[in-house]
């Protein structure tokens, strides 16, 4: 047995159809990336895929729903994106410090509905 750990980057198509709109994604040996994958992930800009960076950090503090406000931010940035065209969303914490704070890993991967 092989185990892979390719990840595709890229607008999804129908499965039940060929085109070669299928074949326009970016394939990853891993989905941990070095900083240089990174980086060439960031620049990607061609008419069919397209990188947003997100940040993903709000400022640390005791004051009630913070942390939910930021998720909310978070959500409605990614879905600009896409909205506006862009296939990869990269989501970056590099801006934590002292007053800031990352919002941690397993909140963003649950799923998050906006009223």
């Amino acid at each position: 047995m092989v185990m892979s750990l390719n990840t595709y980057l890229g607008k999804d198509q129908n499965l039940l159809t060929e085109s070669p709109e299928h074949c326009q994604k970016v394939e990853l040996e891993s989905p941990v990336l070095s900083n240089s994958e990174l980086e060439k992930l960031r620049a990607i800009d061609n008419e069919h895929l397209q990188a947003k960076t997100l940040d993903i950090v709000f400022q640390a503090s005791e004051d009630e729903g913070k942390l939910e406000r930021a998720l909310k931010r978070i959500c409605q940035y990614a879905e600009d994106a896409v909205i506006d065209g862009y296939s990869i969303i990269l989501l970056t914490d590099r801006a934590i410090n002292s007053n800031h704070a990352a919002i941690p890993a397993m909140l963003r991967s649950v799923p998050f509905t906006t009223t």
